[in-house]
């Protein structure tokens, strides 16, 4: 099986940080590392399954459907898989409005 390649964008770079910091102060520094592994395992997975993820239900209903997400709870992992790559766009607290936070990013 040939091997996909996966880019992080920068807002997914930022949002990875950002939810290591929340988790570093909140709870604690293994718990920060622990998180952001688990979410790293599923991104990796996405190079052996790229289509396993759905579309997200926000999107699909404003008929924005280039778009997949796959989740490492309480995270969405929302992606696009273009020509053979996985382009990670952003990673999501599945507790906050998920529509709002992506029209605010412009992945429209």
């Amino acid at each position: 099986m040939k091997s996909i390649n996966i880019y992080l964008l920068p807002d997914a770079e930022e949002d990875l940080f950002d939810i290591y910091k929340y988790n570093d102060k909140q709870y604690s520094r293994e718990n920060a590392l622990r998180t952001i592994r688990e979410i790293k395992k599923t991104i990796y997975n996405l190079s052996k399954y790229p289509n396993i993820g759905n579309i997200p239900p926000e999107l699909e209903r404003i008929n924005i459907t280039e778009y997949r997400e796959v989740h490492s709870l309480p995270y969405r992992i929302i992606y696009q898989f273009l020509n053979e790559k996985i382009y990670i766009n952003c990673i999501l607290d599945a507790r906050r409005d998920i529509k709002t936070l992506l029209l605010e990013r412009g992945l429209r």
